[in-house]
C-alpha cells in the first residue's frame, strides 16, 4: 500500500483511513499537529476547517489489488477471513469518500461486517448508520450484490436481509 503527503486539506466530514498524526488547519492558516484514534480526534475539531496528512493513494492498481484481496475469501478458510475483511473496510472507506459510490461504500462495508463485524471501527458503522437509510431505495440491489458475493465463495445463503 503506497501512502503520500496531503497537499491542501480535507474538510471533517472524509476521515482519515489511518490512526495516527495529522495537521489540523485553522482559518487563518495555521496549523496544530493532533491525533486521530479510533475515529476520534485528540482535541476539538470546532475552531479549524481541515485535516491533512497521509492519505492511501487510490490509484487504479491499488484499487484492483484491494479488490483482488476481497476477492480471496472464502468460507471454508479461516486465513482469508482478516484479509478479505481489511480490504472491504479499505475499499468501503475509499467509496464513502467518492462522489456518486455511496452505494458501493455500503456493500462493501455489509460485507466486512459479515466477514468481521470486529474489522469495522465505530466511525465505519457510524457513517453505515447515517447513509445506509439515504440509500432505502437501492437496498434489494445491495444485499442482492452481498449475497451474490458470498454466493460465490460458498457461504450459506441468509434467510434475511443483511444488517
Amino acid at each position: 500500500m503506497q501512502w503520500k503527503e496531503q497537499e491542501g486539506h480535507f474538510s471533517f466530514d472524509i476521515r482519515p483511513t489511518l490512526t495516527g498524526k495529522y495537521r489540523l488547519t485553522e482559518a487563518n492558516g495555521n496549523a496544530v499537529e493532533a491525533e486521530f484514534r479510533d475515529g476520534r480526534w485528540s482535541v476539538d475539531t470546532a475552531g479549524f476547517v481541515g485535516w491533512s496528512g497521509r492519505v492511501w493513494v487510490t490509484g487504479k492498481d491499488q484499487i484492483l489489488v484491494a479488490k483482488r484481496k476481497c476477492s480471496s475469501f472464502r468460507a471454508h478458510k479461516d486465513k482469508s477471513y482478516r484479509p478479505a475483511a481489511r480490504n472491504a473496510v479499505k475499499l468501503a472507506r475509499h467509496y464513502a469518500n467518492e462522489k456518486g459510490k455511496k452505494v458501493r461504500a455500503v456493500v462493501y462495508y455489509l460485507i466486512a461486517h459479515r466477514i468481521d463485524p470486529a474489522a469495522l471501527q465505530s466511525f465505519d458503522l457510524e457513517w453505515q448508520a447515517t447513509n445506509a437509510p439515504r440509500l432505502h431505495s437501492y437496498r434489494p440491489g445491495i444485499d442482492a450484490r452481498v449475497d451474490k458475493f458470498f454466493a460465490k465463495r460458498g457461504a450459506p445463503v441468509r434467510p434475511q436481509a443483511s444488517v
